[in-house]
């Protein structure tokens, strides 16, 4: 118990002295550009996805990790006013459908007075137009834009079966090798990072 808890603590001590050291390089609401940075180890050339990306500036979670780290990605941001911002600061692709929990050829966007409040939701009836957008599901998302993401559930699954993890990860991947994230996460798995 002592050891866990000194692990814990200098996880803490290690993030918050991360934090601190660049804290003014983040544009994320709380940080989540940070956190990723940390745990990932500053990696360059990464993959995102960011849903809501407002102006694609002002507290995007994603714009340091693309600018600074040369990360590649979607933003998804069905309000308009916001679409001509992202086109102009950012290289990320720009998705104008509204991600929900399932697939729809139309559906209402409301843009409300502050763009960061629109919704597909008319919240108190705030809203300054309504316009009419594509509904888009997560799943379908990621299989359009051939975006592959490791589903952790299925490959702790696959560990704990005693089958070979770094073949199935090869093979999600689409890897004829064991490239360092295959090998992380098989690392990973064997360490009993994934617990529930």
């Amino acid at each position: 118990i002592l050891a866990t808890y000194f692990c814990q603590a200098n996880y803490k001590n290690n993030f918050y002295s991360f934090l601190l050291k660049n804290i003014k390089k983040s544009n994320a609401q709380v940080f989540q550009d940070l956190f990723v940075l940390y745990h990932l180890k500053n990696k360059k050339f990464g993959k995102f996805v960011e849903i809501g990306g407002g102006n694609g500036e002002t507290i995007s979670n994603t714009y340091l990790l693309e600018k600074k780290f040369k990360w590649k990605g979607l933003i998804c941001e069905p309000n308009t006013l916001m679409q001509k911002k992202i086109v102009i600061s950012r290289k990320a692709k720009l998705i104008k459908a509204a991600i929900t929990n399932r697939c729809k050829k139309s559906g209402v966007f409301y843009e409300n007075k502050d763009p960061y409040q629109s919704s597909t939701i008319n919240i108190k009836n705030n809203s300054l137009k309504k316009i009419k957008v594509n509904f888009m599901c997560l799943n379908h998302l990621l299989k359009k834009y051939k975006m592959k993401f490791i589903d952790l559930i299925e490959a702790k699954s696959v560990y704990q079966k005693g089958d070979n993890i770094t073949k199935c990860l090869r093979e999600k991947y689409g890897s004829t090798i064991n490239s360092s994230e295959i090998i992380e996460i098989a690392y990973d798995l064997q360490a009993g990072n994934y617990i529930d």
